[in-house]
């Protein structure tokens, strides 16, 4: 099994919550799976890290767990 990770650098507002743009990483992690057709996708996750504080900014992590496929 191997794990394929896609970190995103998101923005936090003091009072109007978390931001991470969406629309940059989308179309990569859609793309990725194209460019390398020779591969089982298993699982698919994604987590929030947030913060230490109000001078860091949260992360929104996504991990794809593959295996090459059989031919």
């Amino acid at each position: 099994m191997k794990i394929k990770v896609f970190a995103y650098q998101g923005f936090a507002f003091l009072f109007w919550g978390i931001r991470i743009p969406t629309d940059q990483m989308e179309p990569e992690i859609q793309d990725w799976p194209a460019t390398n057709p020779r591969i089982k996708v298993h699982e698919l996750k994604h987590d929030l890290v947030q913060g230490l504080g109000i001078l860091t900014s949260p992360q929104l992590v996504v991990s794809i767990y593959y295996s090459d496929a059989e031919v």
